[in-house]
């Protein structure tokens, strides 16, 4: 008889991998650019008459509301329920793509018209000119907005349940702070760039300063906004050396080599990296586009696990011969080795 887990479908529904709708974060920040946006808005609203525009914007808005998931669901599950393969993506938010390809095009179409702006007559161009001067009044209020909710900010975080469960209880001073810096720095630098960007559009529109000059301005800032945000993800790396002095041997993965039947394995002290570079055969790993049922069994068995199923029957059925582990996973487990127990329930392998 199968464990409960197996007899059918839970009563609740599990926190899935593959079409978990209701996902509040991601994994990369998706980002344009402070001016980027303002110059997609700009060139929309001055090519609104253009039907290609209008196309590019609404696809955009598209991608928007629908990268929100289930967390709006009255657009989103008509596109589930109605749209053929629609329910076949993994992740609402990477829909966000659509919002950050029409951007810079639009934005594109904004440089344009703003370029364009200087031959329009001169009452519309005091017009424009003030518009953008109040834009920079608007940049230096979003600044004084941020420097005022910081303790605000600090307060939602520290009552934040997500960070508590995660936590254990109470959110660390020390993390609200850090996450907070970055929160405000960004503010900040987001009000900076606007503000200097909008400054120099009035100077170009009031004719006291050159087009060229104000698109090289906006290409530096453009580039020092998104690479500071692009780096992020680049701070942790380390020497080609130091990176795989993690993958040294050790004596499990010696004793692993020695036996020649066919088998796998279950690494849960090192991660699914470690037995793939030394070439065991293993019951984990992660891949964008697996397979929907093998993913299925760790969304039974492991909580919606993007590494490997559970124990128990799945690590039986998938010929997890071995366990790399400081600990035993059952009683039947027998330590061969530092580390390594062989597991004495595994089934051997079938093919259908």
């Amino acid at each position: 008889r199968l464990p409960i887990a197996f007899q059918g479908r839970p009563e609740e529904p599990l926190p899935t991998y593959w079409g978990n709708d209701n996902s509040t974060n991601t994994d990369a920040g998706h980002y344009m650019g402070i001016i980027v946006l303002i110059l997609a808005l700009f060139g929309f609203w001055r090519n609104r008459h253009i039907p290609m525009v209008v196309g590019l914007a609404i696809a955009g808005l598209l991608g928007l509301v629908l990268s929100w998931g289930g967390n709006f669901p009255l657009v989103y599950d008509i596109f589930y329920n109605v749209f053929p393969l629609f329910d076949k993506f993994r992740a609402p938010s990477q829909l966000l793509v659509m919002l950050e390809f029409v951007g810079p095009i639009l934005a594109g179409f904004g440089a344009a018209s703003l370029l364009a702006a200087a031959k329009e007559p001169a009452s519309g161009l005091t017009t424009l000119a003030r518009n953008f001067r109040f834009g920079s009044i608007g940049a230096v209020a979003f600044a004084l907005i941020g420097l005022v909710v910081g303790g605000s900010y600090a307060s939602a975080m520290a009552g934040d349940t997500l960070l508590q469960s995660i936590y254990g209880g109470t959110v660390p001073t020390d993390v609200i702070d850090a996450v907070y810096t970055i929160v405000r720095t960004d503010w900040l630098l987001t009000a900076l760039f606007a503000g200097v960007f909008c400054f120099l559009a009035s100077r170009f529109v009031a004719g006291k300063m050159g087009g060229h000059l104000l698109m090289a301005a906006v290409i530096v800032m453009t580039a020092v906004d998104l690479w500071r945000v692009d780096a992020r993800a680049m701070i942790k790396n380390q020497p080609k050396a130091a990176a795989f002095a993690v993958y040294t041997e050790t004596e499990a993965d010696r004793m692993l080599k020695t036996d020649t039947t066919t088998y796998r394995v279950a690494d849960v002290t090192r991660g699914p990296t470690h037995p793939a570079y030394h070439l065991h055969q293993h019951i984990g790993g992660y891949s964008a586009a697996k397979m929907r049922r093998y993913q299925d069994l760790m969304d039974i068995t492991a909580q919606g696990s993007t590494s490997m199923p559970g124990p128990g029957v799945a690590w039986d059925i998938l010929n997890t011969k071995y366990l790399i582990s400081p600990q035993p996973a059952a009683a039947t487990d027998r330590q061969v080795g530092p580390n390594l127990f062989l597991r004495t329930s595994t089934m051997p392998r079938a093919w259908f």
